[in-house]
Order: C-alpha cells, then sequence, then structure tokens
C-alpha cells in the first residue's frame, strides 16, 4: 500500500483551506506476451501491454510528467475548481501546464480532453466511458486504486518523485529515452541556476521562506514543502527559520503571529509561497489564477506596519509566489517555472 507523502498531505490541506482495455494488471497471474512489460511503482507491479495511447492523467503532477514527454492524455482530473467541462481550450482552462500543452503538441495534434473529476475522487463513470489502456495517478489514489484498475492497468506515484514517476511512465508509454533526456535536462537547468545565483547568494544570502493565503496564517516553508524549499537552498541560499516558529508536526508547519515577524530582520529577502483556492469560479479563465494566489495576501503586507517593518520590506525584497507552481508541478516543468519565477523576482 503506498503512503501518503508529506507532499501530498500538505499540498491536500492547503487546497482544503480554500476549498475495455488492452492490458491488466500483474496480480491477474496472466503470463506476460512479447508486447507486455511490467512497471514497478508505488502501488506494486502493474503488467502494460503494447503501448498506451489512451492515458488518464489523475493531477497536474502527472499531466506534467505526460506533457514532458510530448504527450497528451484523453482525460484529466485536475485539484482545484477553475474548469467545468471538457478541456478544449487548455492556455485558458489548466494553469500552467495549458500553454505548454499548446507550445509542444502542435495544434493540429492537440485533441480535447475529458474532464474526469477531481483528481482526488475521480468519477469512475466518466473514465470507464474513455475506454483508457493506462491510469496513473499518485498516493492521493490509493483507496481507488482497486477500483481503477479494474479498468485499466493503474500507475501509482509518490507525489514529487520525479525520477521515478518520468522513469516509469517512460517505461510504459516506450519513451524512456526521452524521460532519461528530460531528467537530466532539469538537473542541468538546477546546475545553471545555481551558478546564475552564485553573485547574489554571495552578495545577500539569506532568505526567509514563508506560505500563507493571508496574514494570520504564515507558517514556515518546512520540510513537507519539498521541492519548494529544496530548489532555493540546492541554488545555494540559506534559510532563515527561527527555531522557536517551527513546527511540531512535520506534516504540517503551525502558523505564527505577526508578532513573530521581527524574527526575520536578518532576512536579506522574503519569499512567500502563497496560494488562494477560494473563488476559482469567479475567475473568468487560467491567466487571472497566477495573480488570485497571492494579490490579497501581498496587499495585506504591504498595509501591515509589522510586515514593513522589516529590512526586506524596506529594501524592495519581498516576493509573491504560487505556491502551486513547486507543490503541485514538481517535475521539470514545474521546476523550469519555479526558478524562472525565483530569477525574475530576486535578480535585477
Amino acid at each position: 500500500m503506498v503512503r501518503k507523502s508529506l507532499l501530498f498531505v500538505l499540498f491536500v490541506s492547503l487546497l482544503a483551506a480554500c476549498q475495455s482495455p488492452n492490458a491488466t494488471r500483474l496480480e491477474t497471474g496472466e503470463v506476460l506476451s512479447e508486447s507486455c512489460q511490467t512497471i514497478e511503482h508505488d502501488a506494486g507491479e502493474t503488467k502494460v501491454c503494447d503501448r498506451p495511447e489512451r492515458i488518464i492523467a489523475l493531477g497536474p503532477y502527472l499531466l506534467e510528467a505526460l506533457v514532458a514527454l510530448d504527450m497528451q492524455p484523453v482525460g484529466f482530473a485536475d485539484h482545484i475548481s477553475l474548469h467545468q467541462g471538457t478541456y478544449n481550450n487548455p492556455s485558458r482552462q489548466i494553469p500552467y501546464l495549458g500553454r505548454e500543452m499548446e507550445k509542444r503538441i502542435s495544434e493540429r495534434a492537440l485533441l480535447p480532453m475529458a474532464n474526469v473529476g477531481s483528481a482526488f475522487t475521480p468519477s469512475m463513470e466518466a473514465i470507464l466511458k474513455l475506454q483508457p489502456d493506462l491510469i496513473v495517478g499518485t498516493d492521493a489514489n490509493v483507496e481507488q486504486y482497486e477500483a481503477l484498475s479494474q479498468i485499466a492497468p493503474t500507475l501509482l506515484f509518490e507525489w514529487g518523485d520525479t525520477a521515478q514517476t518520468m522513469s516509469a511512465i517512460g517505461q510504459a508509454v516506450e519513451r524512456s529515452e526521452k524521460a532519461a533526456q528530460v531528467i537530466s535536462e532539469m538537473e542541468v537547468r538546477i546546475a545553471e541556476a545555481r551558478e546564475t545565483f552564485s553573485p547574489l547568494v554571495a552578495a545577500r544570502p539569506k532568505v526567509a521562506l514563508l506560505s500563507a493565503s493571508q496574514l494570520t496564517d504564515v507558517t514556515l516553508a518546512e520540510s513537507a514543502f519539498g521541492p519548494c524549499r529544496a530548489l532555493v537552498e540546492e541554488i545555494g541560499f540559506q534559510l532563515v527559520e527561527p527555531s522557536e516558529l517551527k513546527s511540531t508536526d512535520v506534516d504540517m508547519p503551525a502558523p505564527f503571529s505577526l508578532e513573530a515577524l521581527p524574527q526575520f530582520n536578518e532576512a536579506d529577502s522574503v519569499i512567500f509561497l502563497s496560494y488562494n483556492f477560494s473563488n476559482l469560479g469567479e475567475l473568468e479563465d487560467a491567466d487571472e489564477f497566477t495573480a488570485h494566489q497571492f494579490s490579497a495576501l501581498k496587499q495585506a503586507w504591504e498595509n501591515n506596519a509589522i510586515a514593513q517593518s522589516l529590512t526586506a520590506s524596506k529594501n524592495d525584497q519581498v516576493h509573491f509566489i504560487p505556491s502551486y507552481i513547486c507543490l503541485g508541478l514538481t517535475g521539470p516543468i514545474g521546476t523550469d517555472l519555479y526558478l524562472d519565477k525565483l530569477q525574475a523576482a530576486l535578480l535585477p
């Protein structure tokens, strides 16, 4: 049984705070034919036969992996309620990944994707109608694994384990070389970012990495923030984390009082991993999603006397980046987007 990762637990909690197949499972005991292969994943081993063409992606993390492999699923389940109905205009309906799909897949080849409900509780009926030959999900889908596996071979992956996810999906869809290339390019991009940021790290190394949807729920971006935190450290920055503000629960950082903000006065920069998943139905399209994630928090910060007393505020070094980018999209595309956001914010 898959263990739900800290990254998954955190992402779900942030969301909640605001809002007949060609292949069969290996467990059936059938003998593998020459066109079948066994794929290892977090829920065990699954037999996948031929090359899957009708894939269901349960969540942006899995859609990201497929898009990075220049593939498109026939069905998609999002984590957020931004769009209802068929995904026939991805750039306006799916934050960040929609534009990437349109960049990587030609207009002629880009087909509408069925909406199969929520990534956490997908519609079995909608999935069954699509007659998929592969379903990919995360540790969020453990409870649906048996039911999904009755529809099509199902692979589940730990949220945030990019190397395993890309490698296994690449193997399943017969694009292993492409998957290896994508992973290598991501590692190169991180190494290049480390070099790009090195002068700034030498001059202003201390960063306060915080998370909030509003000023009353500010927390440290601790270990549960996975790649959001790891990338900032990997490019060389030192995180300012007063020990008394650290949470005793590794699964969920605890909010601290605004009166504690002066403890971050030594930080050269403050980066907020902001989120706001409320009232998404009021947004016209995905283009408004980014600003919606931080606009209210940013305004509250600018109007708060304690917040404005910090050295980083006085030096115009407080920045807001949607946590969705590095929590929801932990693979190669999200890494690129996150590093781009960090560079735009921190470098002149």
